[in-house]
């Protein structure tokens, strides 16, 4: 509620407008005049928008207004919203698939926070830069929820896929992986140096999910600061580009980044260039529940690569014999 609140702020100040005047709150004019009067003060605002950050997503943004909007009765039809810039259908999709920290990022992240005995940020940074979950899956992992024989396993909790399943009073699925002998190298270096005899691995258990739950709530917000101040501290020269910057630490005004999400960016990048774009093992290895999500919005086969898997492919429709190739199974 905090966020879609700051959100209508943000655009009433660009705006300079008070809220109810966007929605004619207490003035007497008919449905049609209220909703006229709304679009307006959208197409203005949002033209001032797209000059600020031309390549800033507006999705968020959009739902909130159009949340604002409803809550005073001022609704669209389906599909309606597209004609006045108000679809709610993520625009761009994909933008972001590309995004990673770099190599270099990696090992300079890594050796500060050594130096630092920081091995909780550690430990969150690299288990995720393998295991690919999101920020609640990675806060509440427990010990006993990873097996390190007879094959090492690890199972996160992902509450954006409504699975029936349950934890910390949250409704998921359990994710089981297999991750890589360079995980468990990992996941081993964690057990030595967190905090023994914990149930959890980043916080100790108040033996209520409810507690548990915002103890795994607090840590990623202090995780995000973390990374954040961490983030802004590389030299600007060192991100791949402008847009994974941004994406990372914000612009500043609308949104306050994605710092720990951009791990999961990152592992799809590396997993996916190390496996020659195997991207049914690694959705399964991510917790992405298809292929498609992490193609289009992650790390689809770039096009060198499809251009090498066609030179090896060699299909001669002149020669081929159907007859061998099919069989008629009568019954």
């Amino acid at each position: 509620m905090q966020y879609l609140v700051n959100v209508v702020h943000g655009i009433s100040d660009q705006l300079k407008l008070m809220p109810e005047i966007i929605v004619s709150y207490g003035v007497s004019l008919d449905s049609a005049k209220r909703k006229e009067i709304a679009i307006e003060y959208w197409r203005n605002f949002l033209a001032c928008f797209n000059t600020a950050y031309p390549q800033m997503q507006k999705t968020n943004t959009i739902n909130t207004y159009r949340s604002f909007l409803a809550a005073h009765n001022i609704n669209f039809a389906h599909g309606e919203g597209r004609r006045y810039g108000l679809s709610t259908t993520p625009e761009r999709l994909g933008e972001y698939k590309e995004i990673m920290l770099t190599p270099e990022q990696i090992e300079k992240i890594n050796r500060r926070l050594e130096n630092e005995g920081d091995w909780e940020a550690w430990s969150f940074m690299n288990i995720d830069l393998h295991t690919g979950a999101r920020a609640f899956a990675m806060a509440s992992m427990s010990w006993e929820r990873i097996a390190f024989s007879p094959l090492f396993r690890v199972e996160q909790f992902e509450p954006k896929v409504k699975r029936g399943d349950w934890c910390l009073t949250k409704e998921g699925k359990w994710w089981v992986k297999y991750p890589t002998e360079e995980c468990r190298t990992v996941v081993e270096t964690a057990r030595e140096r967190l905090p023994k005899g914990r149930r959890f691995l980043f916080f100790e258990d108040v033996k209520s999910d409810r507690a548990n739950a915002l103890q795994a709530s607090y840590l990623m917000s202090r995780m995000a600061v973390r990374f954040k101040k961490i983030f802004l501290e590389l030299d600007r020269d060192s991100w791949l580009n402008e847009k994974t910057r941004v994406y990372a630490l914000g612009d500043g005004v609308y949104f306050s980044g994605h710092p720990l999400h951009l791990f999961r960016h990152t592992m799809a990048q590396y997993y996916l260039a190390a496996t020659n774009w195997s991207l049914a093992y690694v959705a399964g290895l991510g917790g992405w529940e298809n292929t498609e999500v992490l193609n289009k919005c992650y790390g689809g086969i770039p096009e060198h690569i499809k251009a090498q898997v066609a030179k090896s492919i060699h299909v001669r429709f002149d020669t081929l014999d159907l007859s061998t190739t099919v069989r008629v199974v009568h019954i």
